[in-house]
């Protein structure tokens, strides 16, 4: 398969889709409620939708097609690299930020006993683990690298042709 804007656009938008489709599935069907950065973590998705159906909207002009390329690919590289640092943190290379913790400001001991009794304890150096090998974090990981060459690999092509 040639990796046009056409396709690359296509697959940015159908593994993106994907994506935030299983893990809303798995947060509300399988109740596994995910922590502040698998959250930011499906950012990047979200601008790859928006960035795909732009292009459907506007795909005759190849120097905006090749910027919406560009800024994908650079919204694939944060994404990546903050993936990178969640999994770091799962695995205890990286000590954990405030995102991994809860901050609540109370005025009594009856306030804070009713926070913490209904407040559900997700912490980021804590793995979800699926199928007891990869955790959520790292299959992100997977996901994003492929979808960082794959677009990589379609700038160079455009490149090399002009």
């Amino acid at each position: 398969m040639k990796l046009n804007f056409r396709n690359i656009f296509l697959i940015n938008f159908i593994i993106s889709i994907v994506v935030i489709f299983a893990v809303l599935v798995l947060q509300y069907n399988f109740k596994l409620p995910p922590c502040e950065m698998c959250i930011k973590e499906r950012y990047p998705y979200y601008i790859l939708i928006f960035f795909s159906l732009f292009f459907i909207y506007n795909n005759r002009n190849c120097k905006v097609n090749f910027f919406l390329l560009i800024s994908s690919c650079l919204t694939i590289l944060i994404g990546t690299l903050y993936t990178i640092y969640h999994v770091g943190i799962e695995r205890g290379v990286f000590i954990g930020n405030s995102a991994c913790s809860t901050i609540v400001e109370i005025s009594n001991t009856k306030e804070l006993l009713t926070i913490i009794q209904n407040t559900p304890i997700i912490r980021c150096d804590e793995p979800t683990v699926i199928f007891n090998i990869i955790s959520l974090a790292e299959l992100n990981l997977i996901t994003m690298s492929i979808l960082l060459m794959l677009n990589l690999i379609c700038i160079i092509e455009n490149v090399r042709k002009r």
